[in-house]
């Protein structure tokens, strides 16, 4: 379960990296509406990207617990935004930041439980159990945008 956690997180801040640098406007607009400082724009992505691999490699508890702190500090800085889209996932990803601070507790979670139970590299795992863990780390990503969804009918 642990290496589902693992993979789980680090497709997670790999994904949100990526769209980050796909819509480097909408994140310069974030940015300046927080009075960030510019250089964060290349800065947070590239961490992003970095914790991933960290994360994958088998980094263990500090990769869990650097996961852990990032986590939090979005979770602050999307405190701090009120109703403006955050775009965390890339144009139009995030309606409202509070849907990121529950995306991010979860995350958290996992990131907290990879403290504690630490996984193991990616390659160091079994052909079958790194297949079982993509698919819980899959199913997991599916079910938060399912809720998602729903969420947005319902509203």
């Amino acid at each position: 379960m642990t290496v589902a956690l693992c993979v789980l997180l680090a497709g997670s801040f790999a994904t949100a990296a990526v769209a980050k640098l796909r819509d480097r406007r909408g994140l310069r607009a974030t940015l300046r509406t927080l009075g960030a400082p510019a250089w964060l724009e290349f800065a947070v992505p590239a961490v992003e990207l970095g914790l991933a691999a960290a994360l994958l490699a088998g980094a263990g508890r500090v990769a869990a617990a650097c996961a852990f702190a990032l986590l939090a500090a979005f979770s602050a800085v999307l405190g701090r935004l009120g109703t403006v889209p955050c775009r965390c996932f890339g144009a139009g990803s995030d309606g409202d930041p509070r849907s990121g601070q529950v995306r991010n507790a979860l995350l958290g979670v996992a990131a907290a439980a990879l403290v504690v139970w630490p996984a193991a590299a990616v390659w160091a795992v079994p052909v079958r159990e790194m297949l079982g863990a993509a698919t819980v780390a899959a199913g997991l990503s599916c079910v938060w945008l399912l809720a998602r969804a729903q969420r947005a009918v319902t509203a």
